[in-house]
C-alpha cells in the first residue's frame, strides 16, 4: 500500500507526470490489465529492494516513483530504438541553449538508471530522501517483465481464437504486443 501514499502535493504531482507520461504509452501496448499487474508487480519488486538494500532506517517508504521506473523501464526496453523526443536545457539565457532532441528510448533508461545507481552509491542511508533503490527495484522488474514479453514471443505460441467467437474480436496474443498476430481462417 506504500505506492499509494505519498509525503506531499509535489510528491504526489511529480509521480503522476511520470506516470501520465509513460503509463499512457505503455498501457497502448499492453493493454490495461498488463499495466496494472506490471504496476503493481514493479511496486512489489521496489518494496523487497529497498528492505533488502536499504536496512534499517528512519525514513518510510512511500511513493509510486518505484512502480513508475518498472514502467518507465519496461516501456523503454519495448521501444528500445524507437527515437523519442527528449527535452534539453543547458541553463543559459541564450539561443540554442535549450530545445527537442530525438534519441532512442534506451537512453531515457540509461540516464534514468545511472542517475539511481549514482544516487544509491553516494547517498548516506541516514539522510533519506529519494528511495533509489526503490528505483532500482522497479527497474529492474520492469526488465524481468520485458524478459518475459520477449520469452512469450518467441516460444509461446498464439492459439486461434474458438469457432464460437466473435468475428472480428481480437485474439488473446494481441493483449501482449510481442506475440504475432494470427488471422482468423475463413471457412468456405
Amino acid at each position: 500500500s506504500y505506492q499509494f501514499v505519498h509525503s506531499g502535493w509535489f510528491h504526489f504531482v511529480g509521480n503522476m507526470i511520470f506516470l501520465i507520461i509513460f503509463g499512457s504509452a505503455l498501457e497502448r501496448q499492453i493493454g490495461g490489465l498488463g499495466f496494472l499487474v506490471t504496476f503493481l508487480l514493479a511496486g512489489t519488486f521496489s518494496a523487497g529492494a529497498f528492505a533488502m538494500m536499504t536496512g534499517v532506517t528512519s525514513s518510510p517508504l512511500v511513493g509510486a516513483s518505484g512502480s513508475i521506473s518498472g514502467i518507465m523501464a519496461l516501456y523503454c526496453l519495448l521501444n528500445w530504438r524507437k527515437p523519442e523526443r527528449y527535452f534539453y536545457w543547458l541553463f543559459l539565457p541564450f539561443r540554442g541553449f535549450m530545445g527537442f532532441v530525438f534519441l532512442p528510448a534506451w537512453v531515457g533508461l540509461a540516464l534514468w538508471s545511472i542517475n539511481d545507481l549514482a544516487g544509491y552509491l553516494g547517498t548516506l542511508p541516514e539522510l533519506g530522501g529519494v528511495a533509489h533503490t526503490a528505483h532500482l527495484g522497479g527497474e529492474f522488474a520492469g526488465l524481468l517483465t520485458a524478459g518475459i514479453l520477449f520469452f512469450m514471443r518467441k516460444y509461446r505460441p498464439v492459439y486461434e481464437p474458438h469457432a464460437t467467437a466473435v468475428r472480428g474480436s481480437p485474439p488473446m496474443g494481441v493483449l501482449i504486443p510481442f506475440l504475432p498476430r494470427k488471422q482468423l481462417r475463413q471457412s468456405a
